[in-house]
């Protein structure tokens, strides 16, 4: 499978790598770390964790199940045959993973946010909390936002040991850097 792609001069290098932590016959697993693209869009080609692992493995038919935000980092699997894809999908799609997201941010939430509801799920505990808000992305424009209307996004927020420690219940674009945003006050 061939992958074309439009010429990218003066691509910034990104220099850190990922590190892989699993693989076999069908995939493999990464550690992406930060700034890193999962896949190639705008000014990124070269610089994306696709492009490093087919050129590292000689595989151009690597493909991601899933991907992570360029700024997000976390684990990310590719399966080596296209065909195998949509098998990994699905596990996502139908919430057969479980994604754990940690959040660095000061542990003491706002009382009131502008947008939605933040609530103790164990009072009188401060943590876990309920995170409750309208998160608006629209299509084209790389920020989202809050507004007053009615809950489309859920976040359980924890006290890890060394985090924040976030379920998107709701699983939206841009959903977690939102909900943590609450932590700061």
């Amino acid at each position: 499978m061939t992958q074309h792609h439009r010429w990218v001069t003066d691509e910034p290098r990104i220099p850190f790598d990922f590190e892989v932590l699993y693989e076999d016959a069908g995939i493999i697993v990464i550690d992406k770390p930060h700034f890193l693209a999962t896949t190639p869009r705008g000014m990124w080609y070269r610089e994306t964790a696709l492009i490093r692992l087919r050129e590292r493995y000689g595989e151009p038919d690597i493909v991601p199940a899933h991907r992570l935000d360029r700024l997000t980092a976390g684990v990310v699997v590719f399966v080596r045959d296209p065909a195998l894809r949509g098998a990994y999908q699905m596990l996502f799609q139908e919430r057969r993973t479980t994604k754990v997201y940690e959040c660095l941010a000061p542990a003491a939430p706002i009382r009131r946010p502008r947008y939605g509801t933040i609530a103790s799920l164990e009072p009188p505990r401060v943590f876990p909390l309920l995170r409750r808000s309208r998160i608006v992305k629209q299509r084209g424009i790389l920020q989202a936002y809050e507004e007053p209307d009615e809950v489309n996004a859920e976040t359980v927020i924890e006290l890890g040991a060394e985090a924040c420690v976030c379920d998107p219940l709701s699983r939206l674009r841009r959903q977690l850097p939102l909900s943590g945003l609450s932590l700061i006050h």
